[in-house]
């Protein structure tokens, strides 16, 4: 078992995420799962709009996004990341892959979630394992 989570862990070594949730517990939760999961670098956001900020200013290999949130919610960040980035940033920001990870099964959440072009979708209560397994997909040689 433990080298099943040596390889787990490295298998996130050298990588980045934005994690993004409105609320401050999640975002703390967040930042220290993802970095007892082993992600070399962990930034984390308020909403879409901090989130489009910290994007200006460094490049993500994947995003953790929640869905609920004011003043930008998660699609609407996805779909400005992805229509604006020809004018914000290079086009390599605007195709990060985007993983939400939020408390709601509403359908029309799920069919947004798939229209926006999300690779995942992780509903919460938090579950490390199921967390690290879905985000692994990403980073697997």
């Amino acid at each position: 078992m433990e080298s099943y989570v040596k390889h787990q862990r490295d298998v996130f070594a050298g990588h980045s995420i934005l994690a993004i949730d409105d609320e401050p517990i999640i975002r703390e939760l967040l930042n220290r799962l993802l970095k007892d999961l082993g992600f070399e670098h962990v930034e984390c956001a308020a909403d879409g709009s901090e989130a489009l900020r910290k994007l200006d200013k460094s490049r993500f290999d994947l995003i953790l996004c929640d869905i609920l949130m004011k003043p930008m919610n998660g699609i609407e960040f996805v779909r400005t990341l992805r229509k604006s980035a020809p004018v914000r940033y290079d086009s390599s920001k605007a195709s990060t892959p985007v993983v939400f990870l939020t408390g709601s099964t509403e359908q029309e959440h799920i069919k947004g979630a798939k229209e926006v072009g999300a690779k995942g979708y992780i509903v919460k209560p938090i579950d490390a394992a199921i967390m690290r397994d879905r985000l692994a997909r990403f980073f697997r040689r």
